[in-house]
Formats: structure tokens, C-alpha cells, sequence
């Protein structure tokens, strides 16, 4: 049985004083950790779910580009890219 992901959009929320954040989505809290809330990671996780979303509407679009050993490979590791995050 594999896990669903939470639903996007997701974004980040500092805690006021500290360096303490979290990402949070719809239906709640994704994840808290104790960081910069500048952090570029931060930044990251709460796109993930838009990030996963443009590359699979990217696919869709792959099938009607020319395909050549670039494009096979950018359509391969995108495939596995959606494999890992889903």
C-alpha cells in the first residue's frame, strides 16, 4: 500500500521569534523542522507539489516534440522523477 501525498499547494510559515518553520498544505501541517526560514530548501519543499504537477503535464506535451538522445533522456528522468515522488 503505498502513502498519498498531502494535496498542494503547500507553503511555508515561519514561527514568529525563532527559527523554527513549517511547510503546510490543505489539509494541514506537511512538516516542521528547525532552520532558517530563509532557507532555499524550504523554498523547495513548498513547490514540490507545482513542481510535480509541471512535470507531468510536461510528459503530455513530450509526445509532440522531435524526439532525439536529448529528449529521450530529459522524458526518461522525468518519468523517473514522478516514479520517486509518487
Amino acid at each position: 500500500m503505498s502513502a498519498k501525498h498531502t494535496p498542494g499547494p503547500w507553503t511555508f510559515e515561519a514561527s514568529t521569534g525563532d527559527d523554527c518553520g513549517m511547510i503546510v498544505g490543505k489539509t494541514g501541517v506537511v512538516c516542521d523542522f528547525v532552520d532558517d526560514p530563509r532557507d532555499s530548501n524550504a523554498r523547495l519543499i513548498a513547490a514540490a507539489p507545482e513542481l510535480l504537477e509541471a512535470c507531468m503535464a510536461m510528459l503530455d506535451c513530450c509526445y509532440y516534440i522531435e524526439r532525439n538522445d536529448e529528449t529521450v533522456a530529459a522524458v526518461k528522468a522525468t518519468m523517473k522523477a514522478i516514479a520517486k515522488a509518487t
